[in-house]
């Protein structure tokens, strides 16, 4: 055997077997604190794998040894101890699949990890329990039960990871989602899992935190990776997630998205189809004739259209009468993603539990947020959480879709409540009719089947969606555009977005990709929501009873005002300038505060309501008596309260 083996550097492959050789070769046989070293663990289990890695060069150094050294007996002990740790760890590489067998956690692991997550080198797994083997065969206890790591999760937004631990307790097979920070920790380890039964103790932990980090390095490339993120809809690559499925918009979206909900899981575990389509096209088919459920069909799949078309949140608010089937409409909307019953997991909230209602928004996100039976909350709260979810922020959290809600009274009724009127689209009345019996029996029909059928309409929308184009942009600046037209105020104009969305969304589902059928052609939904666009109904009582009292005043008196064609008054004296031509319609505030008396209404009230509706600009003084002072109304507001006084006089 040649003596001029090369020597690697001190840190190189063999460096301890290559120290005690250059020790024997220069005539020193005092090597016992060398072969000490070589017998520590980490030194052991080097060595072994360097000689996995070269076996030739291994056996090279063996044999010099056994030429140089007086005596054999540390070298034989060492080669048998390496033979026997080999063999070891060749049984511990062995498969999840071959050391359980028929104890697999399959609910936790795919066909795929069974075959390729694999025991780390030098522990043995059964399902007795952990143990470490020491190179000199001794076997150290590390749990009483098997633990396992079976997916990594990052989180998207924060990049914190986060380990999927899985361990046998009393009760069988159990996980949970730690982060990576408690599996490095003895005692954050220790007090997390030992709450929830885990095989570990303030004893064992230490041991443990071994066991798991041994476990990540040897399946680091085999442990599958997701991204969390905690809420639905659309992602920022372009993909829409939701609890079951992702629709991605783009080549290059991800697809390992896992989507966690919290305290709010039961929320998105409702979010899944039930039945089928053509049950649930039977399902609604009572309901045809009625455009109300319609559009609350269209408001559902709106909310998914805000965020790409870059539209604001808003409110749609169904009132009216008790038992006139209000429940049904939000059951409707609520079927177009999933479940909407009485009992969890429900799409379906209670105003009663408007606590958790902006926290659920957050986690909906571009999903609808639907409030049953306003009259349950406490006063104020309706209001300001209609408010709050307008804005699409709360705390921290955002989110950007369609709040659904039902009750008795109208939204907007006092003058503060006005603020509301440009984000809530408020339909008064009963859904189904105003035949109670037959409307009654309509309903009952429709919460029937929509028990057992849900969930489908909203994933073929986002099918068909795909990645939104600009070119769905431009439609919707279009219908804008036409809504805003016939619109003479910034409050009207904020509803000219809102009614384009809704507009937008019966477009996308009645196309044939889609396959939702068109209502009948008596029936026209959108046609209810052009209300939403007159100032009488986006008005209070408290602002058109004087509008109205006022414009009948001007009408009998409108030779008092100067006009087109019409000279300066003489006589009774002017009241102030009206005509077609005029951007506004001025009036003297004497009289407008006597014509307002005398219908035994309060004038500073009356006006006040104008400038919060936009319909008067503002004025001078505050308070409109004041002789000399003219009060505008915009002209359009005025022909509106015309045409209504023509219609009452017919």
């Amino acid at each position: 055997m040649s003596n001029v083996l090369p020597f690697p550097a001190a840190d190189g492959p063999f460096a301890p077997l290559l120290d005690i050789l250059q020790r024997l070769r220069s005539k020193r046989y005092a090597t016992k604190d060398l072969w000490v070293r070589v017998f520590e663990p980490d030194v052991f289990a080097r060595l072994a794998a360097e000689a996995d890695a070269d076996p030739s060069q291994h056996r090279a150094i063996c044999a010099l040894l056994a030429q140089h050294a007086r005596s054999t007996g540390p070298l034989q002990r060492y080669q048998a101890t390496l033979a026997r740790y080999q063999r070891d760890a060749a049984q511990d590489q062995r498969t999840l699949a071959s050391v359980l067998g028929e104890h697999l956690p399959v609910e936790f692991l795919t066909v795929h990890l069974q075959s390729t997550l694999r025991v780390p080198r030098g522990y043995l797994l059964s399902m007795d329990g952990i143990w470490k083997r020491s190179p000199q065969g001794i076997q150290e206890e590390v749990g009483g039960a098997p633990v396992l790591l079976t997916a990594r999760t990052v989180d998207a937004q924060t990049g914190e990871s986060e380990r999927e631990v899985v361990w046998w307790g009393p009760d069988g097979w159990r996980s949970r989602l730690l982060p990576r920070t408690t599996l490095t920790s003895a005692r954050r380890l220790a007090r997390t899992l030992g709450a929830l039964d885990a095989p570990v103790s303030e004893g064992n932990a230490a041991a443990l935190v071994r066991y798991l980090a041994a476990w990540e390095a040897e399946n680091a490339s085999r442990l599958p990776v997701v991204h969390r993120v905690g809420q639905a809809g659309w992602q920022g690559d372009g993909s829409f997630l939701l609890p079951r499925a992702q629709y991605a918009g783009r080549a290059d979206a991800r697809l390992d998205y896992v989507l966690d909900g919290g305290k709010h899981a039961q929320l998105l575990a409702a979010l899944r189809p039930t039945g089928s389509w053509e049950g649930w096209l039977k399902a609604i088919a009572p309901a045809a004739p009625y455009p109300s459920f319609w559009i609350a069909l269209y408001a559902s799949l709106a909310s998914v259209l805000l965020a790409p078309l870059d539209a604001p949140p808003f409110v749609v608010s169904f009132t009216g009468p008790s038992l006139r089937g209000k429940t049904t409409l939000l059951r409707g909307a609520a079927s177009v993603w999933g479940a909407a019953g009485d009992v969890r997991p429900s799409l379906l909230l209670g105003w009663d539990e408007v606590r958790d209602a902006l926290p659920a928004a957050r986690v909906l996100n571009h999903l609808p947020l639907l409030l049953d039976d306003a009259r349950s909350a406490e006063p104020g709260v309706v209001l300001r959480t209609m408010s709050d979810y307008a804005l699409g922020r709360h705390r921290g959290g955002t989110w950007r879709g369609v709040l659904l809600s039902s009750g008795r009274e109208r939204v907007s009724r006092r003058r503060e409540e006005v603020e509301l009127a440009g984000r809530v689209i408020a339909l008064h009345g009963s859904p189904f009719g105003t035949d109670a019996k037959a409307g009654g029996a309509a309903a009952e029909a429709v919460e029937a089947g929509l028990r057992a059928h849900h969930g489908h309409l909203g994933p073929r929308f986002l099918s068909y969606l795909g990645h939104p184009t600009v070119r769905m942009r431009e439609e919707y600046d279009r219908l804008c555009a036409h809504y805003a037209s016939q619109s003479f105020a910034a409050i009207q104009r904020r509803y000219a977005r809102n009614v384009a969305a809704l507009t937008l969304a019966a477009d996308y589902a009645h196309r044939a990709t889609v396959g939702l059928p068109r209502p009948p052609a008596a029936v026209a939904p959108l046609d209810a929501l052009k209300a939403a666009l007159d100032p009488f109904t986006i008005g209070t009582e408290a602002a058109t009873r004087p509008l109205l009292a006022l414009v009948r005043w001007m009408r009998e008196n409108r030779h008092r005002f100067v006009g087109e064609r019409r000279p300066f008054p003489t006589g009774e004296g002017w009241c102030g300038c009206w005509g077609s031509r005029r951007e506004y319609a001025s009036i003297r505030t004497d009289d407008l505060s006597r014509v307002l008396k005398k219908a035994k209404l309060d004038p500073v009230e009356a006006v006040l309501e104008w400038r919060l509706l936009q319909w008067s600009p503002e004025f001078n003084s505050t308070y409109p008596n004041v002789v000399g002072e003219m009060i505008d109304l915009q002209r359009e507001v005025v022909e509106w309260a015309e045409k209504r006084l023509m219609e009452e006089e017919k």
